[in-house]
């Protein structure tokens, strides 16, 4: 029975390094994230108090409406 203990957590901590291994490969590079407001001028932006959002303004000068961009 002792044996049986003893290579079941030897298995379990194996499967632990690996999962760790396995995690550690898949994440070594970080997503490429898109460019933003801030990072692109060229990029339609609403600017208020301080923020800047993407988004533009459209409309008739009366009744504009805007438009935020989910980027």
């Amino acid at each position: 029975m002792l044996h049986f203990l003893i290579a079941l957590g030897a298995g379990l901590l194996g499967l632990s390094a690996l999962a760790v291994a396995t995690l550690l490969w898949v994440t070594r590079v970080p997503p490429p994230v898109p460019a933003t407001v801030i990072d692109d001028a060229s990029r339609p932006r609403l600017e208020g108090d301080g923020v800047l959002l993407p988004g533009s303004v459209a409309g008739a000068p009366e009744a504009p409406s805007s438009s935020f961009c989910k980027t």
